[in-house]
């Protein structure tokens, strides 16, 4: 069966956030994803999908194994309760699989995953931050449209040109960790082994972060405001433990929400 090819953020709670791409997804809640960090066997991992018609779906499940390619890791994963959503998934297995039958193998998935507001390679999670960034000497403010450890986009009212270097500079907004660190949202987790590892990650404010980048893509969205997809050059390993925290609890918060509306 040909890989699904389907991007999701695999978030593993008390380690954070990763980039994956879910390659099967079959029946009893057996799937297989791939993804380039490591998690153990054992550990407890969700993410998200979106059906081709309907509101995103949260799945819960546990790693039972894995394998290596190159410098991948293929994991094998046994989700949990999936009955609910089960019309859902077998409808967005469905429509993916008839998207590769047709040859659309590069589609980010236009029905079926939120599409990106500019081209990109990785998955990116909402953000709406302000930060700084420089092309020469002086500061400028700009705001963050989204966010994952390869880049970001930024909101600007200069032009810069593709390609260009910029130096951005930003401190994640703590809040997001206040909001999630809610009781209401820690029962919600499931055991308490991984509550008390939320809660560790959720203690600790965001640190300051400098990141040299470039520019990759460009939009305007007004005479004066433009949209610029842009890369990180570099991400050392503070930066990109800051960037999945809080991926991790941004999603956390979504999750607890779409199980319970009321914590909305």
């Amino acid at each position: 069966m040909p890989s699904l090819e389907i991007p999701v953020v695999l978030i593993a709670l008390g380690l954070g956030a990763t980039e994956a791409v879910l390659e099967e997804l079959g029946p009893r809640g057996a799937c297989r994803l791939r993804a380039l960090r490591f998690f153990s066997p054992g550990t407890k991992v969700h993410f998200g999908l979106t059906p081709p018609a309907g509101e995103k779906v949260y799945v819960f499940g546990r790693i039972l194994g894995y394998g290596t390619k190159g410098q991948r890791f293929i994991y094998h994963v046994a989700l949990e309760s999936i009955d609910e959503h089960e019309e859902q998934l077998t409808a967005l297995v469905d429509h993916r699989t008839a998207q590769l039958a047709g040859g659309h193998r590069d589609d980010l998935l236009a029905d079926t995953i939120h599409p990106p507001p500019l081209a990109r390679a990785s998955i990116r999670v909402e953000a709406d931050f302000e930060l700084e960034y420089r092309v020469g000497e002086a500061w400028k403010r700009a705001t963050a449209g989204n966010l994952s450890v390869g880049g970001l986009l930024m909101r600007a009212h200069e032009t810069l040109a593709e390609g260009m270097a910029v130096e951005v500079c930003f401190t994640l907004p703590s809040a997001i960790l206040e909001r999630c660190s809610h009781d209401a949202v820690l029962s919600k987790l499931w055991d308490r082994a991984v509550r008390e590892a939320a809660q560790a990650m959720l203690r600790r404010p965001f640190k300051q972060l400098t990141l040299r980048a470039r520019v990759v893509c460009h939009r305007s969205i007004a005479r004066t405001i433009v949209d610029y997809g842009m890369q990180f050059c570099e991400v050392d390993a503070t930066a990109r433990a800051e960037i999945e925290r809080y991926c991790a609890a941004l999603h956390l918060t979504k999750t607890a929400v779409a199980r319970d509306p009321y914590l909305s």
